[in-house]
Parts: C-alpha cells; sequence; structure tokens
C-alpha cells in the first residue's frame, strides 16, 4: 500500500508544493469515480428546478434524508392565492420560533447520536467538567481540551475507530437549522458556498477550513486550529463523510471526491476508505487537504427557489445579529484570535475588524472586567499549553506562532503566566 505517487500531468504542480516523494497512497478502487460523477462537496448543493413559494418549502420537507419534520410553517394556507404566497411566507419566517431554526450544536449532535446508540450522556461527558443539564438556549459549547476528551470517550465506548466516518453519514440537512433551508433554496452550487461561508459561525466547529483555487482546481485545507491532537483523524473523517452526506442528499446521486491528503499515518485498516471516499488518499502529508471537482460550481440545486432563498438569508442574518449583540465582546475576541492562528492584532486593528472604535472597545471591555492585553495573554496561555501537550512543536516554533520574536521572552511569559517551565507542562502531561 505505500507506494510513490506517479499521477496525472495535471496534478504535477500540487505535487511539487504539496505531495512529499514518499507517500501512502489509497485507490481508486472502482471506475464509478472515474465516471465524471465528482462534486465539490465543501459544502450543500444539489442539481435544478424552479417553482412557487409554498411547493418549494413542501419540497424540503418531503426532501429524502433531509431531516426536516416541522421547523417551518407552510407559507401558503387559509385560502392565500399566488400572488400572497411569498407576502404570507415572509410573514410566516418572521413569525416562526427561532428555537426551530437555530442548528443543532455539535455537542448537541454527538449526544443525540450517542443516545441512538445506548449511550447517555454522562458517559460521553466523564472526565470534561460538563452536565448534561447545563444546556441553555445556545447549547453547551465545551473548549477544545473538553472536546478531545468527548471524542475519546465516543471512540472508547462505541468501540468503534471508524465513528468520525459514521457519524459524518448520519448528519442531516436539518441539522443546519435556518441555514439548511437557505442552501436548499440556492439556485446553485457557488451560491450554496457563498452563504455557508457568510454565515459558518452559525454553526459550530472544532477545525477552520480555507478554500481556494489552484491550477483550475478547488483545495479545502483543513487547519487544526484547536491543535486536536490524537483526535484529528476522527474530526477529518467526519467533516469529510458529512459533507459528502448532504452533497449526495441534496443531489440524489454519489457524491464524492477527487483526492484526500492527509497530515496523519495510514491507519491499519483501509477498508473503511476505500468504501466510503473511493479515491486516492495520501498520508503522511504536510497538511490536510480534499480535492474537489471545481466544475461542479455551477451545478443547480434541485429545491432552488428566489423567494425562499430570500426569506431564509433574512432569517440567517438576523440570527447572526442575534449571536453578535448578546455576545460577550471578550468572547469574539478570543474566538477570533484563536480562530486565526499566529496572528495577534493590535487593540486598533481588532477595533476596527469588530466594526468599532479603539475607545468603545476599551470601554466595552472594562465593563466586562477585561482589557485587551489580558484576553491576549490568556489566550496565548492556552495555546501555548494546547501545543506543547498535543504537538512535537517546540517551543521556538510555539513561541513564533504565538507572536514572540525571542524564544527566551516566550519562556518568560509562560512562567509568568502559570508557575510553570515549558518542560514541566509537557513532561506532565507526558
Amino acid at each position: 500500500m505505500h507506494v510513490p505517487w506517479r499521477g496525472p500531468a495535471g496534478f504535477a504542480a500540487f505535487q511539487s508544493s504539496h505531495v512529499p516523494k514518499r507517500v501512502s497512497r489509497l485507490g481508486p478502487h472502482s471506475c464509478t469515480h472515474r465516471a465524471g460523477t465528482h462534486r465539490s462537496i465543501a459544502l450543500l448543493h444539489g442539481p435544478g428546478g424552479t417553482g412557487d413559494t409554498g411547493q418549494a418549502f413542501n419540497a424540503i420537507r418531503r426532501c429524502p434524508d433531509s431531516g426536516f419534520v416541522r421547523r417551518l410553517p407552510h407559507p401558503a394556507h387559509s385560502g392565500a392565492g399566488p400572488q400572497r404566497e411569498p407576502r404570507r411566507a415572509a410573514a410566516d419566517m418572521e413569525g416562526a420560533s427561532m428555537t426551530d431554526l437555530k442548528p443543532t450544536g455539535k455537542l448537541d449532535f454527538y449526544l443525540e447520536r450517542m443516545a441512538s446508540r445506548g449511550i447517555g450522556p454522562a458517559r460521553i461527558l466523564a472526565g470534561t467538567g460538563l452536565q448534561a443539564d447545563q444546556r441553555t438556549e445556545g447549547g453547551l459549547q465545551p473548549h477544545p481540551p473538553q472536546y478531545r476528551r468527548i471524542i475519546l470517550n465516543m471512540l472508547e465506548l462505541t468501540r468503534n475507530p471508524w465513528l468520525g466516518i459514521a457519524l459524518g453519514e448520519e448528519f442531516k440537512i436539518s441539522h443546519l437549522g435556518i441555514l439548511g433551508y437557505a442552501v436548499l433554496s440556492a439556485s446553485t452550487l457557488k451560491d450554496s458556498r457563498e452563504l455557508y461561508d457568510r454565515y459558518r459561525a452559525l454553526n459550530e466547529h472544532i477545525f477552520s477550513t480555507t478554500n481556494y483555487i489552484k491550477h483550475g482546481r478547488w483545495f479545502s485545507e483543513i487547519q487544526d486550529v484547536y491543535r486536536l491532537g490524537e483526535v484529528m483523524r476522527f474530526a477529518v473523517e467526519e467533516f469529510v463523510s458529512q459533507t459528502m452526506q448532504l452533497a449526495s442528499t441534496l443531489t440524489n446521486r454519489p457524491f464524492p471526491i477527487l483526492e484526500l491528503h492527509l497530515t496523519y499515518p495510514q491507519p491499519a485498516d483501509v477498508t473503511p476508505y476505500i468504501r466510503r471516499f473511493n479515491c486516492p488518499v495520501y498520508f503522511n502529508q504536510a497538511r490536510n487537504i480534499v480535492v474537489f471537482d471545481i466544475n461542479r460550481l455551477q451545478d443547480p440545486i434541485s429545491l432552488s427557489n428566489p423567494e425562499v432563498f430570500k426569506l431564509c438569508s433574512r432569517q440567517c442574518e438576523m440570527l447572526a445579529a442575534s449571536r453578535r449583540d448578546t455576545s460577550r465582546l471578550s468572547e469574539q475576541i478570543r474566538n477570533h484570535l484563536v480562530s486565526h492562528p499566529g496572528t495577534f492584532p493590535t487593540l486598533e486593528e481588532m477595533a476596527e475588524h469588530l466594526h468599532i472604535g479603539a475607545r468603545t472597545l476599551r470601554r466595552r471591555l472594562v465593563e466586562e472586567d477585561q482589557s485587551y492585553q489580558r484576553i491576549l495573554d490568556d489566550t496565548r496561555k492556552e495555546l501555548a499549553i494546547q501545543y506543547l501537550q498535543h504537538t512535537r512543536l517546540t517551543p521556538k516554533e510555539i513561541g513564533y506562532m504565538l507572536g514572540y520574536s525571542s524564544v527566551s521572552n516566550f519562556r518568560r511569559a509562560f512562567k509568568a503566566w502559570t508557575n510553570q517551565t515549558l518542560s514541566d507542562v509537557r513532561l506532565t502531561h507526558a
């Protein structure tokens, strides 16, 4: 199974910049993935169709495997005629319960799927310090170390090393809430992707992705910003499998990918990769990269409806605005810092990013009994501990990622934060 890659000429440019000379490669193992059925599956998509607003909502309800049951009221009832349907739909959307439209949190999804396997929340949350009854309107939102423990618990309790692939297959469009409706009603794959990117923050993620086009190929790079360490394989497998499932549901046909490039070693048993992903897979790579078919960007969505799309997009914006208004400013800053590793903007730069003045930023942080420097230090401390415990990065590399030009300055800062040395923290975890 360990053979050097000798791919097509069209992949030469990518090979030179991303693929080491010696790699482990899988597949392809069937002719179907060469039959022109590749699709870009970074987001949620499906082929074309039109219809009035009421028909669109009915079609969404009937969409196989979407998971939608009673999320939205029917926009055309009580004698409403065709001319009134868009207006009636707008009124119904405005009056719909926001709780019904909110996406399912990642932890809530995990607890739901584990419950279907007869495993209770207490066992899933063991060792995290979290309790199932702590759930609020926004759901439990664990920190990265807690997610690491939760995933390890699930893997141990299910005794399924391929649980990520299985959970990806079980994810339904309804878990996306109002964003699922919006994507289902978009016109094309391109519109769907752009909408998802715009409101990505409505859904919880345990890593970030960067999409880009190079040499006529579509790449999605999975970045381990939270340093998941030993559970990164689970996270990648779940993400790819979930993306395939959502796209397949919307297109009503298989939706394979082109290639997978993974940072972790090749598992002893690769059969699940062959069965689920059915594409060339390269292990021990520098980065986690999924390659999609760029030609699929113009694929139409089967349930496309401009009026429904407009209404759902408005609801997405309202939900996003509501979250921005109710979340603490210090938490918004922290989330931005963690999601952009290696970047620690000045207070003025952060204020510009948040679209507020620097004085307003200072004042609001004082109201939260916080300061920008304290948030920077706390975030750096948390990231430093994660890097030390879950990576093999050297102190110099970690210091550079946290914005320190000198490793000695980083060592002094870490000692001041934790009253421990870098070696103490790394050896304790080992």
